[in-house]
């Protein structure tokens, strides 16, 4: 988390970062309340995002970052998870994986996301699975200062866990340790496209792992950070 909000804060050219949690992570919503969360069983610790939406329990997954500067022609709030969304399609296709956009579903509204899991409840850019599961949840955050960025989390459950079983899995259509690594990668060219730019392996730099040190201590390391709300 502090990594994230590190690339967020800085002039970093558009990045995107894959991870994964160990142990498993619950993480919560910006604005979502920690006792709520607090008797989950399982031995997981708890998060709290700089982005918003439903909580999340992050065990067997792909979890993704985007961070970039907001342009005067950037998408919009909408336009952005559609692109961001149907590039996660498009991949997930090229390995056998048929998801799609729910025909008709009820807006997610702001308490459902207050209160509960984003996999619980599928919005209308959401992408569901063949069992109706949402099975690609996204949040995000945008800032103005210290200059214009968004940060953009994304979670791609491979496998569902007890949280949210009724979710939508990779697991739904062929065994995730089979398409885990060819997903990476495809997910990478899928989103530079979307993005108009051209892929490169490159780590963080030492001032953004700095910071992120900085940040994974305070705020994320306070425990009233969590407990905020």
């Amino acid at each position: 988390m502090g990594l994230d909000d590190a690339l967020l804060q800085s002039s970093a050219p558009a990045t995107l970062r894959f991870y994964s949690w160990s142990p498993p992570g619950l993480s919560l919503g910006f604005f979502q309340e920690q006792a709520a969360f607090a008797d989950v069983p399982g031995s997981h610790q708890i998060v709290r995002r700089s982005t918003g939406g439903g909580a999340i329990y992050h065990q067997e997954e792909i979890t993704f970052s985007l961070s970039l500067d907001i342009r005067s022609d950037s998408p919009g709030i909408i336009d952005w998870y559609v692109g961001v969304h149907q590039a996660v399609r498009a991949a997930l296709r090229l390995v056998d994986i048929a998801v799609e956009f729910p025909d008709k579903i009820s807006p997610v509204t702001r308490e459902d996301q207050r209160r509960g899991w984003c996999f619980d409840h599928p919005g209308p850019q959401d992408l569901i699975s063949k069992t109706g599961g949402k099975i690609l949840g996204s949040a995000q955050r945008r800032i103005q200062r210290p200059r214009p960025r968004l940060l953009h989390h994304a979670s791609l459950i491979m496998r569902a866990p007890s949280a949210t079983p009724d979710c939508g899995a990779v697991a739904d259509y062929r065994p995730p340790e089979d398409v885990r690594e060819d997903l990476v990668e495809l997910l990478s060219h899928q989103l530079s496209n979307f993005l108009g730019l051209s892929p490169s392996s490159e780590g963080p730099d030492e001032a953004e792992l700095k910071t992120a040190e900085k940040l994974a201590m305070k705020p994320h390391g306070d425990p009233d950070h969590l407990l905020r709300r």
